[in-house]
């Protein structure tokens, strides 16, 4: 099992809850703290702190007061000391809930985040075998629960390790893809590559139609616009009869919560092409540091669609991100074949999936059938035969 890290020191301002010790590293557990001492958590890792901007104090504040709470999950936050000079190391936001009759433990995502991974302090991070230690140490402390599992984990972030994705207990999952800086720093080049040609194209005549490219940053602004994307969103997804996840309140309620901030280092960036107060199309970023990474798009009226608004937006998202020192820029969860006509690299997505009882297990056995017998449909679909039994 397991083993539970949350002791019965007495609870401070800061809302450490005891600790555990793991040989020379000291893992503290830290109670749905406020967004300053999230703030202040971050600020004391050594060098500052290193992570995607699915991790960062706002996106995690955001979470825990509107999305855990829906869910019924409860969030905390683990903390890590180097064991050489004792200063924290590595910070590892944690929620659990209830997966019908399945305890999990696992990062704040419930589909919100793209990337998952530790928060690591810039002094670690040159040190990778003790990074992979620290994080062996905060997953051994997570708590008491059936089933870890936790979704989207990159091989590197930004341009530096992740420990999380060497473990030995991820599996393969997929991928995401992905601008490294080299591809940011010679961008412009591809515009001679037919999907970035087109949008130099149609951003020109959209210009000429008094449409202008505009980052909205005024929460106010930031609000209406966000309303305006999400009823366009809603408007599409009926149109193709699909059930649109974003209607849930929790996740509302999350993305209007960022929108409204103030901070100065809030994640949520938004960019539009706009003629006048009309909303051509809308995109929404989580950027933080030199990683960024498009979570939104959505259009308005289809009288636009000749000119490939979505298209235009995501080129210049991109052009926004190098101008603006981003060294890794991603598309989000997902290899669709509109992602890759932009040129981005593949990386390899792994899963930590780490089943601590029996109905852990038989969770997890049920997965992998289900996986497998989706394999095989897609087999079947592409070649017409069953794949041969190994």
């Amino acid at each position: 099992m397991i083993a539970d890290s949350s002791g019965k020191a007495a609870v401070t301002s800061g809302s450490c809850e005891g600790g555990r010790e793991d040989g020379a590293i000291r893992v503290t557990r830290h109670e749905q703290p406020s967004l300053d001492s999230l703030k202040a958590l971050w600020s004391s890792l050594p060098g500052g702190a290193l992570h995607t901007p699915f991790q960062s104090p706002g996106f995690v504040d955001a979470f825990q007061r509107h999305v855990a709470p829906a869910a019924g999950a409860r969030s905390w936050i683990l903390s890590a000391s180097m064991p050489d000079t004792h200063e924290l190391g590595a910070l590892l936001p944690v929620i659990a809930y209830q997966r019908g009759p399945v305890s999990v433990l696992t990062m704040p995502d419930l589909g919100l985040a793209d990337q998952n991974g530790p928060v690591l302090s810039r002094e670690l991070a040159a040190r990778p075998h003790l990074a992979k230690r620290l994080c062996d140490a905060l997953v051994a402390a997570l708590g008491t629960a059936d089933l870890v599992d936790v979704q989207k984990i990159g091989p590197l972030i930004g341009e530096v390790d992740n420990p999380l994705f060497h473990l030995a207990s991820t599996v393969e999952a997929g991928g995401i893809l992905v601008f490294e800086a080299e591809d940011l720093a010679t961008i412009e080049t591809r515009f001679g590559k037919s999907v970035y040609k087109e949008a130099r194209t149609k951003f020109r005549k959209l210009q000429q139609a008094g449409v202008n490219l505009v980052e909205v940053k005024e929460p106010a602004e930031r609000l209406a616009n966000l309303g305006m994307l999400l009823r366009q969103r809603a408007d599409r997804f009926a149109s193709l009869g699909r059930e649109d996840s974003l209607q849930d309140e929790g996740r509302v309620a999350f993305y209007r919560a960022l929108a409204a901030s103030h901070d100065p280092d809030n994640p949520l960036k938004i960019l539009a092409l706009k003629k006048e107060q009309e909303v051509v199309a809308t995109v929404a970023l989580m950027a933080h540091g030199d990683i960024a990474n498009g979570v939104l798009v959505s259009m308005g009226d289809p009288s636009w669609r000749r000119l490939s608004p979505g298209t235009v937006l995501l080129v210049q998202s991109i052009l926004w991100a190098r101008d603006r020192g981003i060294r890794s820029f991603s598309f989000g969860t997902g290899l669709q074949a509109y992602k890759q006509r932009f040129g981005a690299v593949q990386r390899p997505c792994r899963r930590l999936l780490l089943p601590t009882s029996l109905k852990g297990n038989a969770f997890v056995k049920a997965l992998r059938a289900k996986q497998a017998a989706r394999a095989i449909l897609e087999t079947i679909q592409k070649t017409g035969q069953a794949p041969r039994a190994s």
